[in-house]
């Protein structure tokens, strides 16, 4: 009856370590993928800025100085590219190497672990324990790269809506 109990919990303990380094692995990929949306962003908002900064810089010179309109559309252009800079400080803030945490640690696994002779339930659970460390600690880190590249996007947006209206105001002129 003992060892069907301690075999439970041994079963009880692998599925609750497997859900932790599955987590974990979540975790890691959500790394990457935000890691890919913020390198996007730069390099979208990149190409706006190149193609306002020529574009529209030679539109401005096209404009009579005299005109009424001159330094609303100078200031819309300038604030575009202001929004559109500050997206991409903010994509490289978002995608900015940072420290995570990789359990186990080999040296740890076989100083603590094996040379002190722990228990496979033991090993099991402290590990589970270490990765759940892991996982807490890179999902912070994750959450504020997610914030990063939230501002990021949202910068590009009025970014892109100050190019449109800059663009409409040459129309108009």
């Amino acid at each position: 009856m003992e060892d069907e109990k301690a075999g439970e919990t041994e079963k009880r303990d692998e599925f609750i370590y497997e859900l932790i380094a599955d987590r974990f692995r979540l975790e890691w990929q959500r790394t990457n993928d935000l890691d890919g949306k913020a390198s996007g962003i730069i390099g979208f908002v990149g190409i706006i800025v190149s193609l306002q900064a020529g574009l529209g810089s030679f539109l401005l010179k096209e404009i009579p100085k005299t005109c009424d309109f001159y330094i609303h559309l100078c200031a819309l252009f300038l604030s575009g590219i202001i929004f559109l800079m500050c997206s991409i400080l903010c994509g490289l803030k978002a995608y900015y190497v940072k420290t995570w945490k990789v359990v186990p640690d080999p040296e740890h696994l076989i100083e603590e672990y094996a040379k002190k002779d722990r228990s496979r339930i033991d090993i099991l659970r402290i590990v589970s324990a270490e990765i759940f460390d892991a996982v807490t600690k890179n999902k912070e880190t994750n959450d504020e790269k997610a914030k990063f590249i939230k501002y990021g996007f949202a910068l590009l947006i009025l970014g892109i809506l100050m190019v449109i209206i800059f663009v409409c105001g040459l129309l108009l002129v």
